[in-house]
């Protein structure tokens, strides 16, 4: 996904509709499923998604999370990553 900065304005404004600076993860589920549906993009993304889920559960926690962040690619420290969560 590629969006625009009007298009990512749009999707801020529809996760945070009363501007509190921060979104639930239901919220976020929301977003997502109104989107576009794009068959090749949503099978990437489940894809990119399967690389956090390291004992292949269906979930990515906390802990999955930080070690692919601080293992795959350009590596983060522990505190960008917390600022991330």
């Amino acid at each position: 996904m590629n969006p625009t900065e009007i298009e990512i304005s749009e999707m801020m404004r529809k996760v945070d509709p009363h501007n509190r600076g921060y979104f639930t993860l239901e919220e976020l589920e929301e977003l997502v499923r109104s989107r576009p549906k794009d068959a090749e993009s949503l099978q990437d993304l489940i894809e990119a998604l399967k690389v956090f889920d390291s004992d292949r559960d269906g979930k990515v926690t906390v802990e999955e999370f930080k070690y692919a962040m601080m293992t795959m690619g350009e590596k983060m420290q522990e505190h960008e990553i917390e600022e991330i969560i």
